[in-house]
Formats: structure tokens, sequence, C-alpha cells
């Protein structure tokens, strides 16, 4: 298991989309902010585990790092194929190769049990909550949820209502920055930087496993 600041390092290495497609709203997550949610996993008691399933897992860094810090498996899914493309060989990078499965598809053909789930969902540029489905998935597959949205008091209340739909609790938010490089052509600014807040949702009936 490495250190938070070792894993960040180590992710830096790991290839980045090379043309994002704005339709999914792709940003390469940077590694400071995947390295930082996932050491609070670690912090928090949920890594090291069995299995972590990545909702959305882009270029695979969500993923990559929990299996790094003591995922025993972990699946991610992307509707991308060229994503999961670069997710494959991100993991054979970082040699956790045998530790994960990549899968091309919507996240609804997941099935399944798994101790944790992580996503960076889409922001909503190309449509109002189109990060309610990925949590509500998150919720139906794993006790935890660890997920990242722009920050704001409108989307807190949107998230408590929805875990609160769903049995579950907002246990913890982690205001963060997101480095946005210029990436497509309405970017004016070379690096724009955005508030994100981590959510740790957890179904209510494993609250006592805290």
């Amino acid at each position: 298991m490495r250190r938070r600041q070792e894993l960040e390092i180590f992710l830096e290495k790991l290839k980045s989309y090379p043309d994002p497609k704005l339709v999914f709203e792709q940003y390469t997550t940077p590694a400071r902010v995947v390295a930082n949610v996932v050491w609070e996993m670690v912090l928090r008691g949920d890594l090291p585990c069995y299995s972590v399933v990545d909702l959305g897992c882009g270029t695979g860094r969500f993923g990559i790092a929990c299996a790094l810090m003591g995922a025993e498996k972990v699946v991610g899914i992307d509707i991308d194929r060229d994503a999961v493309f670069l997710a494959v060989e991100n993991s054979k990078i970082t040699e956790v190769e045998r530790k994960v499965k990549w899968v091309v598809g919507d996240i609804d053909a997941v099935r399944g049990k798994f101790d944790l789930a992580v996503m960076n969902p889409p922001f909503g540029i190309k449509g109002v909550e189109r990060d309610k489905r990925f949590v509500l998935k998150g919720l139906e597959l794993a006790p935890v949820v660890y997920s990242l949205h722009l920050a704001g008091e409108k989307t807190r209340k949107f998230l408590n209502r929805l875990a609160k739909s769903y049995n579950a609790v907002v246990t913890e938010i982690l205001r963060m920055e997101f480095e946005i490089p210029k990436t497509y052509k309405f970017h004016r600014k070379k690096w724009h930087v955005i508030n994100v807040d981590m959510f740790r949702i957890q179904r209510i009936e494993t609250l006592k496993n805290i």
C-alpha cells in the first residue's frame, strides 16, 4: 500500500484522453483529486476491501488507484470504447491488470454486489441531473459510494434528498479543487479551476459498520 503522495505521483504517469468527447463530458480527473479521494477511503476504513466498481471509469484512474491501495477485485465500466482501451493500457502500466476488469457499456449493464462504488459522473453540462442515475446505480451495487459533483448548496441538497430516497445518508462532504486544462473549443483559458465536492454516501442499514 502506498502513501497518498506516492499514489499521486504514480497516477501522474497514466495516459489521459487524447481526444476528449464533449457528448460524454470527458475530463481527465487530476491525479491529486483521485489520490485524495482514494486516501479518504483508506482513512475511513473502506479500503482495503475485496471488490470495487468504478462507474463511468474513463481512463481508469479511480479503479486503478483502488487496486493499488488494496482492492482485490475492480470492475470498471464506461460507454466510450476508446476510454476503456486507455484504461486497459493504464492497468498494464501500473501492473494491476490481474485485479481489474474493464467493460464497454452502459452502467445499467453492471450486476452483482460490491463492497464499494466510486465515480466521477457527468457534471451536467450536456444534461441536467445526469449524475443521478450514477449515484442510484452505485447504491444499488454497493453499501458505500464515493462520488464527485460540482460544489454548491443546491447540489448538496439534491444529493441528500437522493440518498434519503434510497434509504441512505451522506456521511462526508469534502471540498476539492478540480483543475481542467483547455480541452474544448469553448474553453478560453489554458487552465480552469472548479470547486467540486466529494460525497461519501452510505446505505443506512450498514451505518453500524462505520
